[in-house]
């Protein structure tokens, strides 16, 4: 598989991922503490990787151009995992903490793939082509798991416990 073909792998597989993340934030369901980072540490793991490749690959240095960029590419995820996680409404239910993400949240999931997709476009034009091209799951994964400690901090004060963690849960 060349470079471009998994490049477009890799798109295609953030999608099918984000489609299925942003849905399931929109619907009702308890917060489980886990789950709020286990998803956003394989993406930051899987996009360091991803990353490295694909600097590795081109036979280059990760220059100040890249260094830059994914600088502003991070702070703008990190901005809007802010946004999105203080939207998201928490309210007890069953004598768990449960979570729905809202309009607000939802806004905040387009706004962060336009701005992300207006920064890749503008980091190939400046020369930063790894980071246009590869840091998508390392963009997502922080996004996300920002968004998660904005939750869980926002949960501990809430006073209301997590919900227990469903494939820990003992049958005896």
């Amino acid at each position: 598989m060349n470079l471009g073909t998994t490049n477009a792998l890799n798109y295609l597989v953030i999608a099918a991922l984000a489609v299925w993340v942003v849905t399931r934030q929109l619907r009702a369901r308890p917060v489980v503490a886990r789950q709020l980072f286990v998803l956003p540490v394989i993406l930051v793991v899987l996009g360091i990787g991803s990353l490295n490749s694909a600097v590795s690959k081109s036979g280059a240095h990760f220059s100040t151009s890249d260094a830059t960029w994914l600088a502003i590419d991070l702070a703008a995820t990190i901005v809007f995992g802010v946004i999105r996680g203080t939207s998201i409404r928490l309210y007890p239910e069953g004598g768990v903490l449960w979570r729905k993400g809202t309009l607000v949240t939802l806004a905040g999931w387009v706004l962060s793939f336009a701005v992300r997709g207006g920064i890749g476009v503008l980091a190939s034009d400046h020369g930063a082509k790894a980071v246009a091209s590869s840091a998508l799951a390392l963009s997502f994964g922080v996004s996300l798991a920002v968004q998660g400690a904005v939750v869980y901090l926002r949960g501990l004060r809430e006073g209301t416990p997590f919900a227990a963690d469903p494939r820990r849960a003992r049958a005896w």
